[in-house]
């Protein structure tokens, strides 16, 4: 399918500028205050399909903080901000531990009217990158061993706590993994240098526009400190997130991270996370996705699925695009992770043992039967995570 032609560019990756219009991006600029003053913009840290997202200062707090402004017209919002504001009143409630708590923490809401529409605005923590991110930092793309742990390991737990609310993430990823340095993260922010602004261009026959910025931001990348092999990850992005006893009719967790259920089956419940989680795993170790994520559909993912799992159950065969593996060699998740993490020229940290170990948990995570899977509790106790085998604690 043919992408439309851009109307708007910027010498400088960005936000499709197109959606500065009404209903989309609220235009920002470096030096802009929100809440009465009290967030001043100071750098971008980047956009995603429905917000743009700020490094700020918040005077009132005397802190750094991430600020986060959606699109006008997602329909999401309120469920976002909802889950979120569950997430802290757990969290000051004494029902999430704060020494252990692994959920982006929300500090404050609000709203604000601009020229494309109302925007929600939303407050965290700040963080240095996404683990999809950090990866790219290491010139084999995979994380040293270690780190995969760390991550893993911490975010688990975030599912764990999560879970207990009772609520879903259903967007489990890389990319919705904030990594931030354990200590002297605020310090970290002093080195960062001066934001770069690039002019927007309009194509002929096109002008620009009064619900456009007056220029771009490069996204600026926050320093992360892993020399004291200590590091904080945190689940981050509810956008997609319900309640366990309110299911959305539709979910859009990136395809080859989603349940077999979200393709075939009507119903689905928190176990969707667990399927996401084992995915998200694989990758973290291996530096690269457990399935094919070039131009993924679904016929394609569902023969990876019957090479490595088996036959479909009878009634998702039913409703499938295909029944079977043809053209694909057979094997299991330990065969496959085995192959990944070893057969190639990337670093290897980890002993075959180790690898062992992880391969069994997948597979225990990742059943057609969601009643099948093991609970997030149930994985944290694996030998997998019994303790970080290359640091030895």
């Amino acid at each position: 399918m043919r992408t439309a032609p851009r109307i708007y560019t910027a010498d400088v990756p960005a936000e499709p500028l197109e959606r500065y219009s009404p209903g989309g991006y609220h235009p920002v600029h470096i030096g802009d205050r929100f809440k009465d003053g009290r967030y001043h913009i100071t750098h971008k840290l980047g956009w995603g399909s429905y917000s743009t997202v700020w490094l700020a200062s918040d005077s009132k707090a005397s802190r750094p903080v991430t600020l986060k402004i959606l699109t006008a017209d997602h329909e999401r919002h309120p469920r976002e901000v909802e889950i979120l504001k569950r997430i802290r009143a757990s969290s000051l409630g004494g029902g999430i531990s704060g020494r252990t708590n692994r959920l982006c923490q929300l500090y404050d809401d609000f709203t604000i009217t601009g020229p494309n529409g109302y925007h929600t605005c939303l407050v965290t923590e700040i963080g240095s990158t996404s683990a999809q991110l950090l990866a790219e930092r290491y010139s084999s793309e995979r994380l040293p061993g270690w780190l995969a742990w760390e991550i893993s390991r911490q975010i688990t737990q975030a599912v764990i706590d999560l879970h207990g609310q009772p609520i879903v993430h259903a967007d489990l990823y890389p990319g919705n993994i904030l990594i931030a340095s354990a200590e002297g993260q605020e310090t970290l922010l002093e080195s960062l240098p001066q934001p770069k602004r690039y002019d927007i261009h309009a194509t002929k026959g096109h002008a620009l526009t009064a619900h456009l910025p007056t220029y771009v931001v490069e996204n600026v990348e926050i320093p992360l400190d892993t020399s004291r092999k200590s590091i904080v990850a945190k689940l981050i992005d509810f956008g997609q997130s319900f309640e366990f006893n309110s299911p959305p009719s539709k979910i859009n967790t990136p395809l080859v991270f989603r349940g077999p259920e979200l393709l075939f089956d009507s119903r689905w419940d928190h176990r969707i996370d667990i399927w996401s989680l084992a995915c998200t795993i694989f990758e973290l170790v291996t530096g690269q996705p457990m399935f094919n994520n070039i131009l993924p559909d679904k016929e394609g993912l569902t023969r990876e699925w019957i090479a490595m799992f088996g036959p479909l159950p009878p009634a998702w065969a039913a409703r499938a695009p295909i029944t079977d593996s043809e053209g694909m060699d057979e094997f299991s998740v330990g065969e496959w992770l085995r192959e990944c993490y070893f057969e190639n020229e990337r670093r290897t940290d980890f002993a075959e043992e180790h690898i062992e170990w992880l391969g069994e948990m997948l597979e225990g995570m990742m059943r057609y039967e969601p009643g099948e899977r093991m609970e997030a509790e149930d994985v944290l106790r694996c030998k997998w995570f019994e303790r970080n085998w290359l640091l030895g604690c």
